[in-house]
């Protein structure tokens, strides 16, 4: 190659600092490769001095002895005299690739080596790019250069010329030798290790092979691997596991570990994060060899809830951040104490990661990590890529991390948890800081469903959660010469199979879509879920009405949440007690006796309540009068200009509590004034009529279209509202005929029930999980409920599963019913008026108390409870039946009884909880997931009573003689 005096580089901006700030996408990759090229061997052995710069006007003239490299992007906005003289240069090169073997065998004229081939020309580069980003970070930290170039010089040529000599000793040494001098410079204004972790994501449907390169590599980095892909991998035998394990244990590799399934998290219940969280834990646990110790996941899924949860499956750090869309707080400093709403805390990293797809993130490190300097009191940054896709400037980054950390230190996030200093803060975000990307992310990949897959989840959840119950009461109450109804083990994994089962059900078309898998029926799922409870009933049946002794054919009502329910029975309102049953015969004794107490059970698991039918019943007004209901709690006013509500009244309070009217709302495509303000449909009523009129149920039915501003119909509906004698929710149904789906963004188009309320100023209470969280948000997600008011005025609002919610304004709410790509047609809600336990009746109205007939039982009929809690924001998430103990550290009684509970606080408050059970209970103990006791509770008159603090959730293991 002809010799040249000095390499000149052009680039697209005046200023070094200013290039690197503003270019992007190709543009970047090509100054990235032109700028470290350049630093090749031979070229710096040649023009024995450093690359220079210099922007579009400060080209020099002539440019005879100088090699020219510019990018085609900077060359075609030149001015045009500028062009031609770089184009009449005997030397010049103006880069079309962002291929740097490309670019150096056009440079030099010959072939190069590949990149990954180790060999040390390629160090140079390395150091070409530590030296262009130590710049930048110089004068981005407001500091001079303190960089001897006289002696960088001396051992960049002793390097340059040690390699053409082909003695890589001499070689390395002197490149150490300039690597050094730049950590000198970088510790002059900040003395302290940045911490760079390489994140390397395993696209789930990807083979093993994605991890050969990076097995390989001596510099630490971290997999976030699927748990799902890491079960498939292991079953087909992967030849890269075991050095996968290798690795791992000689920590030169770490793992963020995930839940099973990647499921939607903040709109789940706090069983299913669990069981996902726990069974993904011991996924890696089994495959790897090793607990894992930090918890993370690509797609969004961060939840208040996750602190609790991660302590309680074993993590020791999580990663509060996502690869995937949506809006997640960062916090004050990268590295705090994540704090949860019961007051549970986990070390986590709570910044986003930088996408190493990009070249501008690796030509702006510089700044990133001047911002990380400045900010931050542990300087760290994220950078998040593909696993198995070449990355040159990742390959760069690590060659300069083998000779000094001037750039950083590149580590595993356990050895940043374990090493790294704590910088002290707790950071308890609010809900509002989080806001999920589903809805958008379902109608883009035109999913099917996107409302009623979560409503359809959430009834078969409470479905799940009542069969636990039955199961669990009905093996509690076996008599001594009945089987049991199953092994201890075989029930615990027919519960997970039907909770993991109930999960996938709400994944399951997207995992469809990705992978190409096919999922079960959502029938089959249905089926089983019917079957499990009923066998579940049968057997509570037969374990409970032979103690109440009788031969009489009627239907047993289990009622298996805390809260108190009122059903219909021979034109008789009975309420069936909370955590209880009720026992009613088909054709009552007036004179019946009374049911007889079972020994060893407490006489208030049994309670007549007399005949329903052949005694004396006090006489009720109907219900509903023209455009009214009305019951002891409420009274609800139709509009009959919208058909919808146009009052809401409670005896205990003066005011109109609640009104509600459907409503369609389109997005402006047009721009102008409309985009702000976008128009809602409005409603002509077609008729109004009285359904149902009695002393205990009340109906009234209007009918209508929802027209546009040109007459024109969106939809047709049917609403019904109906009271019960007794009940203080108004039920509301709606069905809609609609000839279009809305299009556009979910979040500006849809069916809705509109709510208002009067008071501007009421604190809006939203569900997260099970918990209630109070909301300022626009836009939320609340599946189970929506509260408002004060005490006796609280009005509640039943969602039945629908999950996405507009605040339009302060007092106005609208609950979506159809977006698009939606098929559901009828929906179901509630509105409570003065409900006193909102998470316990948001999961009743999702699944209320199981009843089964024809079977035999006492002439009298008779209610009674199982189970007692004094505290009526307490719920029971978890029901289990323990045959054995699962650990030495749980003493058991002679004959093995007991249950396990998990308790939730769903409101803030602190105190002592009293549970009381239908026989007296001799031992109770605070115990992990695993069953290992962690504190022994006290006993109190056969109850167990046990201190809860805000949002507390936690296990019991309770005992009988």
């Amino acid at each position: 190659m002809e010799a040249v005096l000095e390499s000149l580089l052009v680039l697209p901006h005046e200023t070094l600092e200013e290039s690197v700030r503003l270019v992007r996408g190709v543009e970047a990759e090509q100054l990235l490769a032109s700028f470290t090229s350049l630093w090749h061997p031979r070229l710096v052995a040649d023009c024995r001095q450093p690359p220079r710069w210099c922007g579009p006007s400060s080209v020099p003239s002539p440019l005879d002895g100088h090699l020219i490299v510019v990018s085609d992007a900077t060359f075609a906005q030149l001015p045009a005299a500028v062009a031609d003289r770089i184009l009449q240069a005997p030397r010049h090169t103006v880069v079309s690739t962002t291929d740097r073997q490309e670019l150096l065998r056009e440079l030099l004229g010959t072939e190069v080596g590949n990149l990954a081939d180790g060999a040390i020309e390629w160090d140079f580069l390395a150091l070409g790019y530590c030296y262009l980003q130590l710049r930048v970070l110089t004068h981005r930290m407001h500091y001079t250069s303190r960089l001897n170039e006289e002696s960088f010089l001396q051992q960049l040529l002793k390097a340059a010329d040690a390699a053409l000599a082909d003695e890589p000793t001499q070689c390395r040494d002197a490149l150490g030798a300039c690597f050094d001098m730049l950590a000198e410079e970088r510790d002059h204004y900040y003395p302290v290790e940045v911490h760079l972790l390489d994140l390397a994501v395993v696209p789930p449907q990807s083979s093993s092979d994605c991890l050969a390169a990076d097995l390989d590599q001596p510099q630490a980095l971290t997999w976030l691997l699927p748990a799902a892909t890491l079960a498939r991998w292991a079953a087909s035998g992967s030849p890269e596991l075991p050095r996968l394990r290798e690795r791992l244990e000689a920590n030169l590799c770490g793992i963020l570990a995930g839940p099973l399934r990647e499921t939607m998290d903040p709109v789940l219940s706090c069983e299913s994060v669990l069981e996902q969280v726990t069974a993904g834990h011991a996924t890696y646990t089994q495959h790897l060899g090793q607990a894992p110790e930090t918890f993370g996941r690509r797609r969004y899924g961060l939840t208040l809830l996750l602190p609790l949860v991660l302590g309680k499956v074993g993590y020791r750090n999580a990663w509060h951040a996502t690869l995937d869309d949506g809006r997640f707080p960062q916090g004050r400093q990268g590295r705090h104490r994540w704090e949860g709403p019961d007051g549970s805390t986990i070390d986590a990293l709570a910044r986003a990661p930088l996408d190493a797809e990009r070249p501008e993130t690796f030509l702006q490190l510089a700044n990133t990590i001047a911002d990380a300097m400045q900010s931050d009191y542990v300087a760290t940054i994220v950078l998040a890529r593909w696993a198995g896709r070449p990355n040159p400037w990742i390959t760069d980054l690590r060659r300069c991390a083998h000779y000094t950390k001037a750039l950083g230190k590149l580590v595993t996030f356990e050895d940043f948890f374990h090493k790294a200093a704590d910088a002290g803060y707790v950071e308890q975000f609010r809900v509002d800081d989080y806001q999920s990307p589903y809805l958008r992310q379902d109608v883009s990949r035109q999913l099917a469903d996107p409302l009623s897959r979560v409503v359809q989840y959430w009834r078969r959840r409470a479905e799940v959660h009542r069969w636990q119950t039955m199961h669990t009461w009905a093996h509690l109450l076996q008599r001594p010469d009945m089987d049991h109804l199953a092994q201890d083990t075989l029930a615990q994994d027919m519960n997970r199979s039907l909770s993991l089962r109930v999960d996938d059900s709400l994944e399951a078309a997207p995992r469809e879509i990705e992978t190409g898998d096919s999922v079960p029926s959502p029938t089959t799922l249905d089926d089983d879920l019917q079957n499990a409870q009923r066998t579940a009933a049968t057997a509570l049946a037969a374990a409970l009405l032979p103690a109440l002794r009788g031969d009489t054919l009627g239907r047993l009502v289990i009622n298996p949440h805390p809260v108190v329910t009122c059903l219909l029975h021979e034109a008789e309102v009975v309420k069936v007690p909370a955590l209880g049953y009720a026992w009613l015969p088909q054709n009552p004794r007036p004179n019946a006796p009374e049911a007889t107490k079972v020994k060893g059970l407490k006489s208030s698991l049994f309670a007549a309540i007399g005949a329903v039918t052949g005694s004396k019943a006090r006489t009720h007004p109907p219900l509903a009068r023209e455009l009214q209901l009305s019951n002891e709690h409420f009274e609800a006013h139709v509009d009959p200009h919208t058909g919808g509500l146009h009052a809401l009244y409670s005896y205990e309070t003066r005011g109109n509590l609640l009104s509600q009217k459907l409503a369609f709302r389109r997005e402006a495509k047009d721009g102008g004034h409309n985009a702000a303000h976008p128009a809602f449909a409005d409603i002509s009523v077609d008729g109004i009529e009285t359904v149902t009129n009695d002393a205990n149920r009340g109906m009234i039915r209007t009918h209508g279209r929802l027209i546009g501003p040109t007459q024109e119909t969106y939809g047709r509906f049917v609403t019904e509202y109906a009271a019960q004698r007794a009940s203080r929710i108004l039920e509301i149904s709606v069905t809609l005929d609609i000839p279009h789906l809305p299009d556009g963004d979910p979040w500006k188009s849809y069916y809705a029930c509109r709510f208002a309320w009067g008071n501007a100023s009421a604190v809006l209470i939203r569900s997260l999980h099970e918990m209630c969280i109070p909301t300022s948000a626009r836009r939320l997600e609340s599946p189970l409920f929506l509260e408002f008011g004060e005490a006796k005025s609280a009005i509640t609002i039943l969602t039945g599963g629908l999950p996405y919610h507009v605040r339009s304004e302060s007092h106005v709410l609208d609950t979506m019913l159809v977006v698009p790509g939606e098929s559901q047609r009828q929906f179901r809600l509630g509105v409570g008026v003065g409900l006193k336990q909102t998470a316990a009746e948001a999961l009743h109205w999702l699944a209320g108390p199981w009843s089964i007939a024809d079977v035999r039982g006492p002439d009298q009929a008779s209610t009674g409870w199982l189970f007692h809690i004094d505290a009526r924001s307490v719920i029971v998430t978890h029901w289990q039946p323990v045959t054995n103990p699962t650990s030495e550290s749980t003493p058991t009684t002679s004959d093995g009884g007991g249950a396990r509970l998990r308790l939730l606080r769903t409101r803030p408050g602190s105190g002592p909880v009293t549970l009381r059970a239908f026989r007296p209970i001799t031992s109770a103990y605070e115990v992990d997931l695993e069953g290992r006791l962690l504190s022994e509770c006290s006993i109190r008159d056969g109850a167990v009573v046990v201190d809860m603090s805000d949002y507390q959730w936690l296990d019991l293991e309770l005992k009988w003689e």
